[in-house]
């Protein structure tokens, strides 16, 4: 076994060039041979009230919380928290098999979800199989999901896109319903006087 080692230390040192071409070979490798297929979705979001403005600013909401410094906040940036929510990955397993998909055949050892994975685990695969931005200057969503078929990619991203909707629909809902109570509250209280 000591022989071995200094057998193996000696060409090592002999050959220090193997040291760095040999990953990088085996990961071509890998990529060429075995690697299996992943497939990209593209959408953009942008998140509009009816009337073409914005119906809400989510600072308000923590200003009324009494949780100062809250400024800047907008729809775009609840709508990138909330895909990258366990909210979402919940919805997305029990929807579409997310889980599944990431664990099925067509991955291989390497870059699918290992079947003894943990919940956190599943969380991070998801996360580091999507991708969302918020472009800061026209609030536009930009949304990637990769998958290992182009078909279930696109439903991936589709249902991204409707629950996301569904979700800022609901708060600008909410809003509107709270803000409706209060102007109905102060109308009775102007009234009584």
């Amino acid at each position: 076994m000591e022989k071995s080692l200094t057998q193996l230390n000696a060409l090592l040192s002999k050959h220090k060039m193997l040291l760095l071409v040999l990953p990088w070979v085996l990961y071509a490798l890998y990529l060429v041979l075995w690697a299996a297929p992943q497939y990209e979705s593209k959408s953009q979001l942008i998140v509009k009230s009816s009337d073409g403005g914005s119906s809400f600013d989510p600072s308000s909401l923590l200003m009324a919380a009494g949780v100062s410094g809250a400024s800047g906040g907008t729809e775009s940036q609840l709508v990138e928290a909330y895909i990258q929510s366990a909210d979402m990955i919940k919805y997305l397993d029990e929807t579409i098999g997310l889980r599944d998909h990431y664990m099925s055949d067509k991955a291989d050892l390497f870059s699918g979800l290992s079947s003894s994975h943990k919940q956190e685990d599943f969380y991070q695969f998801y996360l580091n199989h999507i991708e969302v931005s918020v472009d800061s200057a026209s609030s536009v969503i930009s949304l990637r999901t990769r998958a290992f078929d182009a078909e279930y990619a696109q439903i991936i991203n589709q249902a991204i896109v409707d629950k996301a909707e569904e979700f800022i629909n609901n708060i600008n809902n909410n809003l509107a319903k709270s803000k409706l109570t209060f102007a109905k509250g102060e109308h009775e209280i102007v009234e009584q006087n």
